[in-house]
């Protein structure tokens, strides 16, 4: 456990120097992106240089035009240049502040914090899904193998995982939540908290998200399960005369979890990541949509909150795959 101990301060220690990589990258690669911010943040009227040429329009109230705009672009701090414009940013993180909307005014870490329960809350539907569908599947794939079942499984897995979610997410929104249950716009207007059932307002957006993942489990439960039970000790263990449940849920899975492991541990941060589509289709009020307005309007104190945050998420679930590693083989060993 020492050699564990010591490579995990180790990566604890190299976090903060990947993190300031990710955000030097994000937010050059934002300040390259087409459009001036103030622009599309208060909307295209209130650049002067767009209203030159309009006949009511004095040169008056162009020139009054023109110091607001200058004024809005001083206080948001675009008069800077990029890198100038990153420091500023960096040195108020190193106090542990994120900033403020643009658009709204608010503290950054306030909103986020407001909006990231209803993500974690899709996110762990969404794995728990996958998780119990994918596992369970491929198990039964494997144990099944080179049966009908098998062959049917194998089908239906390679089929969930090359579904589209955003594509999945409409034929569930038309087919259940239109034909079937009385849920009409229940997730797709400002009330659906109010009006949606569990159904549409969770469980729809959880399967619509996480099924490539399941089927994506299934597979590799079932590859990793039949390479395990293959095995001299699982071998023994039947001779020794055990039910073949207890030889696989008791000797086999838990070998054979830990390729699936690996997968669950970093689809985590991905499941976050891919939130920005499933919360913009069924309007969820979480980090992803929030994400998802704030590049659309180049709102970068917004854009980098939201970055460090997922970036930071996925430095600890690989670590915590790489913890977990260590307690289901003992025989694996960092330094």
């Amino acid at each position: 456990m020492a050699g564990l101990r010591g490579y995990v301060v180790k990566r604890l220690i190299l976090a903060p120097v990947l993190l300031l990589v990710i955000t030097m990258i994000t937010y050059s690669s934002a300040a390259l992106a087409v459009g001036d911010p103030a622009t599309l943040i208060f909307g295209g009227a209130i650049n002067p240089e767009m209203m030159r040429g309009q006949k009511d329009i004095t040169a008056e109230d162009l020139m009054a035009m023109e110091a607001e705009y200058e004024r809005l672009r001083d206080e948001l701090g675009l008069n800077h240049p990029v890198w100038i414009q990153y420091l500023i940013w960096l040195a108020h993180l190193a106090t542990g502040d994120f900033g403020r909307n643009w658009e709204t005014n608010q503290p950054i870490v306030e909103e986020m914090l407001h909006l990231f329960p209803a993500t974690l809350q899709l996110t762990t539907t969404a794995l728990l899904f996958a998780c119990s569908t994918g596992i369970i599947v491929g198990i039964i794939s494997a144990v099944k193998h080179n049966q009908f079942t098998d062959r049917f499984l194998v089908f239906v897995t390679l089929t969930l995982y090359s579904t589209p979610g955003y594509w999945l997410a409409f034929i569930l929104i038309q087919f259940i939540a239109i034909d079937l249950f009385p849920l009409h716009g229940g997730f797709i207007t400002p009330g659906w908290r109010d009006n949606a059932s569990p159904i549409g307002r969770l469980i729809i957006p959880g399967v619509a998200m996480g099924i490539a993942s399941a089927g994506f489990y299934a597979r590799i439960t079932r590859s990793s399960m039949l390479e395990v039970i293959r095995q001299d000790y699982i071998t023994t263990a039947r001779s020794k005369g055990l039910a073949e449940k207890v030889v696989i849920y008791k000797h086999a899975l838990k070998n054979a979890l830990i390729p699936v492991v690996t997968i669950i541990g970093l689809d985590l941060a991905g499941l976050f990541g891919g939130a920005v589509i499933m919360e913009t289709i069924f309007s969820w009020p979480g980090m992803g949509r929030y994400g998802y307005r704030a590049l659309l309007t180049r709102n970068y104190p917004v854009i980098m909150g939201v970055v460090l945050f997922s970036s930071t998420l996925l430095i600890l679930m690989n670590l915590v795959v790489d913890i977990a590693y260590a307690y289901l083989d003992p025989r694996i060993r960092y330094s």
